[in-house]
């Protein structure tokens, strides 16, 4: 089996493809050369897994305050705000969705975390 290139060696072209885990390594070891990407999470949703990182924005909960960070290059983010009401942070870019190609290999909305 050969050996998974470590994650500062991929390219924005190989985050873009998709990832057959029908291979030589399990998707710990993929998680695993993945690691060091901001929101890095794992699902295995009815046998079709899914890994999602580097998303546009993330949100932690601390203390009952909600802080907003937003990516600013490919594995960067910084503060933007505090987030009053969950709601605020949970509703969908509607025009964005409306605008996108729907052929393209790529996550389009929706949640992933814990």
């Amino acid at each position: 089996m050969p050996p998974l290139p470590n994650s500062h060696m991929f390219k924005m072209s190989h985050l873009k493809k998709k990832i057959s885990l029908e291979s030589y390594y399990s998707a710990a070891d993929i998680l695993n050369k993945l690691e060091e990407l901001t929101g890095l999470v794992y699902l295995q949703d009815d046998n079709n897994p899914v890994i999602g990182f580097l998303p546009k924005n993330y949100l932690i909960t601390q203390n009952n305050q909600n802080f907003l960070f937003t990516k600013t290059d490919l594995n960067k983010y910084k503060f933007s705000s505090y987030i009053e009401n969950l709601l605020d942070f949970t509703q969908f870019q509607s025009q964005e969705l409306k605008n996108s190609n729907r052929e393209e290999i790529s996550f389009k909305g929706g949640y992933i975390g814990f």
